[in-house]
């Protein structure tokens, strides 16, 4: 049993310490106008998948971006790379602007979902006109509160911060359509994940049953919020089956990984075929 627990708290720290070193604050461009129609995505790491030049580009000052000549810095001055964004508007035929932001959350650090929200309507993005809100985050607030709270006490804040998020992005754009993205399988159904990825199609997997918990509490949030809060929940976790990260085919890489199927930017992220997956899925949904 002390070894099992000691096992836990190790993976916890090293997923908490993965996540929180994607967390940036980063100044804001210029306001431009909405195409109508739009589509406005807001979430975390997930949906932005920085490149390290996207994330150290939108740190530095404007004047000083030139350093990074190729990063690139979204509508709420953070690093993506429009992967999510941009698949999502050639699948849907939208314009699709992003709010997206590493180390975003609903109620813990980094930049709030809300905060992305508010700047997206004070740069003309969010309105009447705009006929999707999509909003992928969460993770953020799991494993950096789990160390003073239970998953249930998370799983019922976060319900009402996901609420008051649906809320403002309903309010801002009454005509639009809100939709919730749940997290694709991380563990495998027993409970593995797989943190060290070094050996051709011999993922190194240990049992880790509290990101299975995690998951579980994460989807409930979202799934009664939305239906509680006239959104829609796009469900990923049928899609993601078979491509948890123990899988040589996995959606979600290791802490360390040189042998996932499908290019990454960011450690204990998701692939390009993943994000591909989840932002093709999100559009037809």
């Amino acid at each position: 049993m002390k070894s099992a627990s000691r096992t836990r708290t190790k993976v916890l720290s090293l997923v908490t310490a993965a996540a929180a070193a994607m967390g940036i604050t980063a100044a804001l461009p210029t306001t431009a106008e909405a195409a109508p129609g739009n589509v406005v995505v807001v979430g975390d790491s997930m949906p932005a998948n920085p490149s390290i030049e996207d994330y150290v580009g939108s740190k530095l000052p404007e004047q000083a971006r030139g350093l990074t000549p190729n990063a690139k810095v979204n509508h709420v001055g953070c690093g993506s790379d429009g992967l999510f964004t941009g698949t999502y508007a050639r699948v849907s035929g939208k314009a699709v602007d992003d709010f997206t932001c590493p180390g975003a959350s609903f109620m813990t650090g980094g930049m709030r979902v809300d905060f992305a929200l508010d700047t997206a309507a004070q740069r003309g993005k969010l309105n009447g006109a705009t006929s999707e809100v999509v909003i992928f985050a969460g993770a953020n607030d799991t494993y950096s509160r789990m160390r003073n709270q239970s998953l249930p006490d998370i799983e019922r804040e976060l319900y009402g911060a996901i609420r008051g998020s649906i809320a403002k992005a309903k309010h801002y754009a009454p005509n639009a359509r809100v939709k919730v993205v749940g997290m694709p399988h991380v563990a495998n159904a027993n409970g593995g994940v797989c943190l060290i990825n070094v050996i051709p199609n011999i993922p190194l997997g240990i049992p880790a049953g509290v990101v299975n918990d995690v998951e579980f509490h994460l989807q409930w949030a979202q799934v009664h919020a939305s239906h509680d809060g006239g959104a829609t929940f796009v469900d990923t976790k049928p899609i993601s089956d078979g491509h948890e990260m123990c899988s040589n085919d996995r959606w979600i890489t290791g802490i360390i990984d040189t042998t996932a199927r499908s290019p990454h930017n960011l450690m204990f992220h998701m692939t390009d075929a993943g994000l591909t997956s989840v932002a093709t899925h999100t559009a037809r949904s």
